[in-house]
């Protein structure tokens, strides 16, 4: 009768170490790919939301009784972007050379302060409106 010795069915200490290896590559890879998902989601959500605010603001000026030509810096909060607000008033003519009053040139823009520089969140929205001049 002859004895056999047979080898271990096991894995070898180098084929454990590739594997974990490996393995810590994907989850790496993994960490990375859902942090950039993260980062664009966020980024999406930020300026859909500044994009509702420009809208929203333009509204309001939209639905006062008078608008008046300047600009006004509305700052930010801490759930809302800041808006610039520039409101110009646009001489036109009509075809026989009369003059067009009541229109205005709009321009809303979105900012953030975040840390010590302004943030352009590049949402900006122009518009000219027809808001007729009221007589007393």
């Amino acid at each position: 009768m002859s004895l056999r010795i047979s080898r271990s069915q096991g894995f070898t200490l180098t084929e454990t170490i590739v594997a974990l290896a490996l393995f810590a590559f994907v989850i790496v890879g993994l960490g990375v790919a859902l942090d950039q998902v993260l980062t664009s989601a966020l980024f999406a959500r930020k300026e859909s939301l500044a994009r509702q605010q420009l809208e929203s603001h333009l509204a309001e000026i939209q639905a006062r009784l008078t608008i008046a030509a300047g600009t006004q810096t509305l700052p930010p909060s801490e759930i809302q972007t800041g808006i610039r607000e520039e409101i110009q008033p646009v001489k036109e003519t009509s075809a026989q050379g009369a003059a067009l009053p009541g229109l205005w040139k709009i321009r809303l823009e979105t900012f953030s302060e975040e840390g010590d520089y302004t943030n352009n969140l590049g949402q900006i929205l122009e518009v000219v409106i027809y808001k007729p001049v009221s007589s007393p």
